[in-house]
């Protein structure tokens, strides 16, 4: 040993007094235990030795600013707190806290005009999802007047398709910001105060059309891609268009800036399920899944049933 020293040192906003020992041979600094625990970068439990490192904003559709329409004729209503069971109030502070982190929500530091209550939904693994009753508010909400698209019409163009790919957009709404004007309404009141979304949130009814009409603005002018909300298919009538038309369509979801869920993408299959039909190139038909029950159902047996009518023969 050559010597030692004592110094401060800090991580984040968390600081420390140590000792640090000098060695002849020593190749690169260490970290104690100790001192880790204490600027609070070691966490000991099921992720044994890990760094935490606080997340970072939310990604968000670039040049994309949305408003929610709002009459102005009804009456705002603000509704009080809900309490939740004290066994969930840490999880509820650190999702909040978490959902600030990632700039999907914020703090209001004054009277709202609208405010409405939280609901926490417990998760089969233990989490919970933040939900916000948007009922009383939805009532001041206008619909968007973009039409959803029907099944027919978004496989109506699928002719001759040999080769699919699926993309998931990851956690979708909150990739698009919601104006400044347009916050007030999103409004929730916790026991930590008065908080509102940045980004779309789903509850709010004009949502999916809202949504839709930025993704097909995205996409505008692309082949061979069909978009049902957070869910993108391409398809082509061999693998060098399929490819051609995923490639276009990855660099435009990049010039964006959009997020996809990478767990729930598929690419360059030869049969897909997708919106609950199963594409390939013998044609489109629904998945088994959704006609089991169908299939299943008992043959009627009752005298009074007009079962010869009802089964067509």
């Amino acid at each position: 040993m050559v010597g030692m020293f004592v110094a401060e040192i800090e991580a984040a906003e968390n600081k420390v007094e140590a000792t640090f020992y000098v060695a002849k041979t020593g190749m690169q600094s260490l970290l104690g235990d100790e001192t880790a625990k204490k600027l609070k970068v070691l966490k000991i439990g099921y992720n044994v030795a890990s760094v935490r490192q606080s997340p970072g904003p939310f990604p968000k559709i670039k040049g994309v600013l949305v408003e929610i329409p709002v009459n102005p004729d009804v009456e705002p209503v603000q509704q009080p707190h809900r309490r939740a069971p004290f066994a969930l109030e840490d999880k509820i502070a650190e999702k909040l806290q978490y959902l600030q982190d990632q700039d999907i929500i914020e703090r209001v530091h004054q009277p709202s005009a609208w405010v409405s209550p939280i609901v926490p939904v417990v998760k089969d693994n233990g989490e919970i999802r933040l939900c916000v009753d948007m009922r009383r508010a939805n009532q001041a909400v206008l619909r968007e007047t973009h039409q959803l698209p029907i099944i027919e019409e978004l496989f109506g163009r699928i002719n001759g398709a040999v080769r699919f790919s699926k993309l998931d957009i990851r956690v979708a709404y909150h990739q698009v910001e919601i104006s400044e004007r347009s916050r007030e309404i999103t409004t929730f009141i916790a026991k930590q105060g008065l908080l509102r979304n940045k980004r779309l949130m789903f509850g709010i009814s004009c949502a999916p059309e809202l949504f839709q009409k930025v993704m097909e603005s995205v996409v505008a002018g692309l082949d061979g891609v069909v978009i049902y909300l957070d869910d993108l298919m391409v398809w082509g009538r061999n693998l060098e268009e399929h490819d051609r038309r995923l490639k276009a369509l990855m660099a435009r979801l990049h010039e964006f800036g959009l997020m996809l869920n990478k767990e729930k993408c598929v690419f360059a299959v030869p049969q897909l399920e997708f919106l609950g039909h199963e594409l390939s190139s013998s044609g489109i038909r629904p998945t088994e899944s959704k006609i089991a029950a169908i299939k299943s159902f008992r043959i009627p047996n009752n005298p009074n049933y007009n079962y010869v009518a009802f089964w067509g023969s």
